[in-house]
């Protein structure tokens, strides 16, 4: 199963995956040398890594403070395009790599590995730019669902779904359960431990688990989630 990513404004395949860029990410989530040679120490978790055709969307990464890559920004100015769009900002985090730098990195990390065949560029996305700032720290809201389905169990027992809040020099989470699925000690634990594995030092954490149903957060009119409370 491979990934796209896209935008109604801009395309709904402006990236995707390939079997190279697959395999190359699995490996760096595994090896922290590759991961940080590829997308730059201080990253807070794996993005996804894609190709993209440079002759169809010029595609730049614009700086952001405190991050080694930078904010989506998208150009499409073909002249049948009935909405030419500039530097269109969709507001999330991307590092974007070149080919020929791709083929350098892996000679020197993990020489095995074949970079994508059509020589393309890629881009890693790291998901939403919005974070909380705690304790000199961004958490982002894939850290915290890297920490969700970190432990199998966990992953089991949840919707993804979650709100976050920050809460003294930490933060606090209320956490949705699947249908059926109660919380307890053994739960509480596993969660703990995610979270704890995950988020950077000095950050705190505290949670709730709510059932399905009490779940105390309603969605947007698009039937969507408010992840970060401000």
């Amino acid at each position: 199963m491979a990934s796209t990513m896209g935008a109604g404004e801009l395309g709904l395949n402006l990236f995707h995956e390939v079997p190279e860029t697959i395999r190359i990410i699995r490996r760096a989530y595994r090896d922290r040398g590759l991961r940080d040679a590829l997308f730059g120490e201080g990253v807070t978790h794996t993005p996804h890594f894609f190709v993209y055709y440079p002759m169809r969307s010029f595609i730049e990464e614009l700086p952001v403070t405190g991050w080694p890559g930078g904010e989506l920004a998208v150009s499409h100015i073909a002249l049948d395009l009935p909405l030419p769009l500039l530097r269109y900002r969709t507001g999330d985090l991307v590092r974007l790599i070149p080919h020929r730098r791709l083929e350098e990195l892996l000679g020197a990390h993990a020489p095995d590995l074949a970079p994508p065949g059509l020589k393309l560029p890629c881009a890693a996305v790291f998901g939403r730019r919005d974070a909380l700032e705690v304790a000199g720290r961004r958490i982002t809201t894939e850290l915290i669902k890297e920490a969700l389905f970190l432990d199998p169990q966990v992953a089991g027992s949840v919707t993804g779904f979650f709100r976050l809040a920050p809460q003294g020099r930490g933060i606090f989470m209320d956490v949705q359960l699947r249908e059926g699925h109660r919380a307890g000690s053994e739960l509480d634990h596993r969660l703990d431990a995610a979270l704890t594995a995950t988020l950077p030092t000095p950050v705190e954490h505290a949670f709730r688990f709510h059932s399905a149903r009490e779940y105390p957060q309603p969605t947007t009119h698009e039937r969507k989630h408010h992840y970060i409370e401000r």
